[in-house]
């Protein structure tokens, strides 16, 4: 959240607080989670090309990038616990980052659509829920 708040204001560098800039990964994310990681992220890079890169370079989108991405990390936040609702805002965070990157802007429509279709399932539940406790 602190990094699409970061979009929104209009950084041009990441900040960290001191304190985390010291930080280091875990062994276990290093050996086994980055590899795997790594891997997928290869897979996506054979189908991402830049595709209307200079989108990104707009200040307007970038913050409304930021904008979308601290809705998908917030709804992923408030998804039920251990229900798997938060997958799929997550994943759409981790793809409108690709394409950030990647300057694809066909990887942000997909990035948009997954993290939509996340925060409509943790809606929906989240009502089902109301419903029967009402």
């Amino acid at each position: 959240m602190l990094l699409a708040l970061e979009l929104i204001g209009g950084l041009d560098q990441v900040w960290l607080p001191k304190r985390w800039q010291k930080l280091s990964l875990p062994d276990k994310l290093q050996g086994s989670t980055l590899p795997f990681l790594i891997r997928n992220m290869r897979k996506v890079e054979k189908y991402s090309r830049p595709r209307l890169g200079g989108l990104f370079k707009n200040t307007v989108v970038v913050r409304l990038i930021g904008l979308l991405i601290l809705i998908f990390t917030l709804f992923a936040f408030v998804a039920p616990p251990f229900s798997g609702l938060d997958t799929l805002p997550a994943l759409g965070v981790v793809l409108v980052s690709l394409a950030m990157i990647m300057d694809d802007f066909s990887l942000l429509l997909i990035g948009l659509l997954i993290g939509s279709i996340g925060v409509g399932l943790v809606i929906g539940a989240g009502q089902i829920v109301i419903k029967l406790f009402s």
